[in-house]
């Protein structure tokens, strides 16, 4: 997915705000100021002051410091302290000069910004007795912005309030703010929805953003609009900003992202180009005092890069029954065994009462599984033939296995689910019957190396656990959990286990795989990527090494464009070569420190090895390069191209290595860490 004006370059300082990436560049290095909360380098003010309660509002700004109290908390009591100070009131400062070795081991300086431009009288840009006037020099427009608004917009309702506007709406929104920034003319806007045009002509002074009902006066053909393709035209007073319609489907679910990108791209064009402002290089809006006029040459941008496909498996040989995605598990869980409330269940007792017994077995035949399940509320009967059980079973739970047994013998040749679970993990020492499948639970897996690595003790016992469950029952299956899910989330490099361990589970012939992918978090590490291989290892489980690789590339050029497929690979890489750094473990619900290795006490003192987080940040900036002048911009436009970014499938890969940064660096070290990793990418 090419991008010609590259929006997605643009937009990518979401990452400052997203991450809370608060280390300004570009300015000679000075001691930063106690309450310079915007980062203009000066003392702090009421332009800080308003800045932190935007961000105590949940406005996304970028602050600078804004623990102003150092309590490891941002709050009103910093904002209170903020205001008493600024009022001229004593209150306790922060010296960033004689901060301890802990807070700022480095003794790092800090690198404030410049104080925000005043704004460039641009008139000189604009001959208004030429071209189409947009703006006159008075002041007044006798142009109207056309776009199709959301259905349901409601009258009296602002503009920027307005929650369900699409993406034109947006666009357009976006645009005629610009404008009266910089002429202080607010140009009419119109919601074709509501009121499309009566009898549309191209002598009408309108500026079109997307499809709408004067589409009949262009030779539009939106066949040729491509992903993020777009147009900005003339058609005698219509200015027409066009994209493609592309609607989103199951194959693709960000085509709708794809086609926003293409008005966006025009939008930004459009921008750039006639209004001669550009938001990622100059700061403030323009002044164009004279009025805006604009004489249009008609341009077209055709994404010709071919939509990559899905690569395929070679063959289709998996698992008998295999489930991936958002799986309902705890329904392959729910304790269905008899049992009586706050006292011990004597499963001898039920298998020797012809009506309890009927009870179970025919709650069996129903539901096809005899789920024991009690962790709280679990009491173990300790009669005599209780104990005989559980020393011939070789487990606590020998009453229950032979219980299952007999069900399962009653069952004839219908099969016959369990759960080893708990208190049923370890097997019996007796066959259960070849009809008995055994759903193995263990989320504590280990994640960093494959099952079949010996030297790993977790993964080794649980193989010892699964040879045994196969020689007493004749199906075994896994229910394999795939992503963090206690400090979600964050990155978790198991990628390349995930291959391993499905072809293990192939050829130790296990009959069902479920692999559990939690994708209803946007934020969830290449969810896409993950899904699709989820599908291609269950229907290929003994595919290579090498069939595996290109199958990752596939899905990372299909669902984040094949321009970037080179530098997620290597970020994918890195991050597996740092997390198999050193014979540790760990589990889907491991500290992040333990993930990927940052944090080190070395006698008391904490440190921090940057090495991997400056050489990911750089891998991400070479797909979204990070540009403090679009952090900073406060304009609507400034601030919809940010919101663009942060609702890509790669901001949303990124925000887990953000979020895992922001685990392993303790709050008050978070400025100077992240001083050093920025600062060696600029």
């Amino acid at each position: 997915m090419k991008k010609s004006i590259k929006l997605a370059s643009i937009i990518a300082a979401a990452m400052a705000t997203a991450c809370a990436l608060t280390v300004a560049s570009g300015a000679a290095r000075e001691r930063y100021q106690w309450g310079d909360i915007n980062g203009s380098g000066g003392t702090a003010n009421t332009a800080d002051l308003v800045r932190l309660m935007k961000h105590l509002s949940g406005t996304d700004v970028v602050t600078y410091h804004p623990d102003l109290n150092v309590d490891g908390t941002i709050d009103t009591k910093d904002l209170v302290r903020l205001m008493k100070f600024i009022s001229g009131a004593e209150v306790e400062t922060i010296n960033y000069d004689t901060l301890g070795e802990t807070e700022n081991p480095a003794g790092e300086e800090y690198t404030p910004v410049e104080p925000v431009p005043a704004a460039e009288d641009i008139s000189d840009k604009f001959n208004v007795d030429e071209g189409l006037v947009i703006v006159k020099a008075n002041k007044k427009s006798d142009y109207t912005i056309v776009c199709q608004g959301a259905a349901n917009q409601v009258s009296g309702t602002t503009i920027r309030d307005f929650a369900q506007a699409t993406h034109e709406y947006e666009a357009a929104v976006a645009l005629q703010d610009t404008i009266k920034d910089m002429t202080g003319c607010s140009v009419k806007l119109v919601n074709d929805l509501k009121s499309p045009a009566k009898n549309p002509s191209t002598d009408d002074k309108v500026i079109v953003i997307g499809s709408t009902s004067r589409d009949s006066l262009y030779d539009i053909d939106y066949t040729k609009y491509v992903g993020d393709s777009f147009s900005v035209k003339a058609y005698g007073n219509n200015i027409v900003l066009s994209a493609a319609l592309n609607p989103r489907t199951d194959e693709n679910p960000y085509q709708d992202y794809d086609t926003a990108d293409g008005i966006w791209n025009a939008v930004y064009y459009f921008v750039k180009e006639y209004l001669h402002y550009d938001p990622a290089v100059t700061m403030t809006t323009p002044k164009a005092k004279k009025g805006i006029s604009v004489s249009i040459t008609d341009y077209m941008y055709t994404d010709e890069t071919p939509t990559p496909e899905l690569k395929e498996t070679s063959k289709k040989d998996g698992f008998d029954i295999s489930e991936y995605g958002n799986l309902k598990y705890d329904d392959m869980m729910v304790h269905n065994a008899y049992r009586k409330k706050n006292s011990p269940t004597c499963y001898i007792q039920i298998m020797n009462s012809t009506s309890d017994y009927n009870v179970v077995l025919n709650k069996a035949k129903t539901k096809g599984a005899l789920i024991f399940n009690t962790i709280d509320d679990c009491y173990f009967c300790d009669c005599a033939d209780c104990k005989k059980a559980a020393e011939e079973e070789g487990t606590e739970m020998g009453a229950y296995f032979k219980f299952v047994r007999k069900i399962a013998a009653d069952m004839g040749d219908a099969k016959l689910r369990i759960l080893a679970a708990n208190h049923t993990y370890n097997p019996p020492k007796t066959s259960l019957g070849n009809n008995v499948e055994v759903l193995i639970y263990n989320p504590k897996l280990c994640s960093a190396h494959p099952v079949s690595d010996a030297k790993c003790p977790t993964n080794a016992e649980f193989v010892k656990v699964v040879d045994g469950w196969k020689s007493v029952c004749g199906m075994v299956s896994i229910l394999d959990f795939t992503s963090d899910y206690y400090y979600f989330p964050i990155t978790f490099p198991n990628l390349y286990t995930m291959r391993e361990n499905l072809a293990w589970y192939k050829t130790n012939n296990f009959y069902g795989v479920y692999l559990q992918i939690d994708t209803t978090q946007a934020c969830l590490e290449f969810a896409d990527l993950r899904i699709y291989l989820a599908r291609v290892l269950l229907e290929n489980p003994a595919m290579t090494e090498e069939e595996y690789s290109e199958h990752i590339d596939s899905g990372l050029a299909y669902y984040y464009g094949a321009e970037n497929v080179k530098a997620l690979r290597e970020y994918i890489d890195a991050a597996d070569a740092l997390a198999h750094d050193g014979y540790y473990c760990f589990n889907i619900y491991s500290d992040p420190n333990d993930v990927l290795p940052m944090e080190a006490v070395v006698d008391g003192v904490v440190s921090y090895d940057t090495v991997f987080p400056k050489k990911a940040y750089a891998l991400w900036e070479s797909i979204h390069p990070y540009n403090e002048t679009l952090a900073r911009n406060e304009s609507y436009l400034a601030r919809m191209l940010s919101s663009r970014y942060q609702s890509s499938p790669a901001s949303h890969a990124k925000t887990q290595y953000q979020e895992w940064m922001m685990s392993v660096v303790e709050m008050r070290d978070r400025s100077w860490v992240l001083n050093r990793i920025l600062g060696s990418n600029k």
